[in-house]
């Protein structure tokens, strides 16, 4: 209590994402959400109260730890009541007069995870459920660290993702300490991949699973597949290097195909232009639909011919 309720942000975030389990974290802030602490209580001496109603400063900030961890665990109708109403992290990308008018993260987390819902039924037409992939892997992208950023290792929103951070460095100096239970509390609480700024992972694999729905030469394969590898192509080229390979190798008629291949990587922009369109597969006279005539008239044939040639015999004079 007295880390997540008095202590340095820094400790109090280390026991709320790597120490406590998710449920152990979320009876805590159902406890103390709407709890005053008076000076002259056990612990209300060492809190640091948040105005007038005398509430911990660290609990809306402990709470929002806990709509990361959810939604990371795939809890997502858990975690978007703790999400704050602001984007915490929308200073660090674009200016307010850019955005325009700025969505609410609980709006951010629902939209989110209805199109993961709708892409991830299997009942729903292919289509349909890339096109949900699509718009969560772009979302994902955008308001990750918003929605399942680590406050400390690997993504640093602590720091706002300007510090590297890494799961060694997080208890290096705190491994002589540390007991084994919580050693393996902070392996058992890991985040999954385990590599900075993870959610652009996340994204990039949402991307793969629209593409995988769809056709070949299929202008939103390619752009998933183009996203999808734009997303970690900076940071990290050999993640992002299947994705170069697939948009080349399934894309042949796409002018961003063309371009990545003379580029040997991603182009600077996508371009959904048609090099040519190719032959429909419904249209009758394929090859194998060609062959399967000329196969039954040629049969048809010779049972005419062989009709023909039997009456024939039948009317020939007797000598």
């Amino acid at each position: 209590k007295h880390f997540l309720l008095a202590g340095f942000w820094g400790d109090a975030a280390f026991v709320a994402e790597r120490i406590l389990t998710i449920d152990e974290l979320a009876a805590f802030v159902k406890e103390h959400k709407q709890k005053p602490y008076e000076a002259g209580d056990d612990i209300g001496r060492y809190v640091r109260h948040a105005g007038a109603k005398g509430l911990p400063q660290y609990i809306p900030r402990v709470a929002y730890v806990l709509a990361r961890r959810l939604a990371r665990a795939g809890r997502w109708d858990e975690a978007i009541p703790y999400y704050p109403e602001k984007r915490i992290f929308a200073k660090y990308y674009q200016t307010r007069s850019e955005m325009g008018e700025v969505p609410t993260l609980p709006e951010v987390a629902r939209a989110f995870a209805a199109h993961l819902s709708s892409a991830e039924e299997a009942a729903n037409p292919a289509r349909q459920r890339a096109e949900h992939y699509f718009e969560a892997g772009k979302l994902m992208r955008e308001y990750g660290m918003d929605l399942v950023g680590a406050e400390l290792a690997p993504d640093g929103a602590l720091y706002a993702g300007a510090f590297p951070f890494d799961q060694e460095s997080l208890v290096r100096y705190g491994r002589e300490i540390l007991t084994e239970e919580s050693l393996a509390r902070i392996a058992a609480s890991a985040i999954v991949p385990d590599k900075r700024f993870h959610f652009r992972y996340l994204a990039a694999d949402l991307m793969k699973q629209c593409a995988d729905l769809l056709p070949n030469n299929d202008a939103l394969t390619a752009e998933a597949l183009y996203l999808g590898g734009t997303y970690l192509k900076l940071r990290d080229p050999q993640a992002a290097d299947p994705f170069y390979k697939a948009l080349v190798r399934r894309n042949p008629n796409l002018l961003i195909a063309r371009q990545a291949d003379e580029l040997r990587w991603f182009p600077r922009e996508f371009t959904d232009v048609v090099l040519y369109q190719p032959l429909d597969r419904r249209f009758p006279f394929r090859k194998r639909t060609m062959a399967m005539v000329l196969f039954f008239a040629g049969m048809s044939f010779l049972v005419l011919f062989g009709v023909a040639a039997r009456a024939g015999m039948r009317r020939r004079p007797q000598k």
